[in-house]
């Protein structure tokens, strides 16, 4: 009980992370075929795929807010957290070592480690 690894019961994770367990990621949704330039296509047939692409992406934001309220109220009840800046920047510094974000998370942590021997 308590110390080391011990699960407090409480998820952490951001708003993004938990939209996207839901399913409803941040670009999730988009129609290729929009972006294809095709003359023999009428202006009439356009116009209703982008209506329908239209609506489509608004359902899709509709329930991307609704989750956004449910995450916030999860957060309220104390059931869910959103990460520390120590927990995001720890997290990153795990990627990739050759992307240029990963090595300034790692060179902050560096530093954090530092100020804390410091402290003590």
């Amino acid at each position: 009980m308590g110390g080391r690894g011990a699960t407090s019961g409480i998820k952490v994770m951001t708003e993004e992370e938990y939209l996207s367990s839901k399913g409803y990621a941040f670009m999730g949704y988009a129609d290729a075929g929009l972006h294809i330039s095709n003359s023999r296509i009428s202006d009439k047939v356009r116009s209703r795929d982008v209506k329908r692409v239209q609506e489509k992406a608004r359902e899709y934001d509709s329930k991307r807010a609704e989750l956004r309220k449910e995450y916030n109220q999860l957060v309220k009840e104390g059931k869910v957290r959103a990460p520390t800046t120590y927990e995001r920047i720890a997290k990153t510094a795990k990627g990739n070592p050759e992307r240029a974000d990963v090595q300034a998370a790692r060179r902050l942590l560096e530093k954090y480690k530092q100020r804390m021997k410091k402290s003590r």
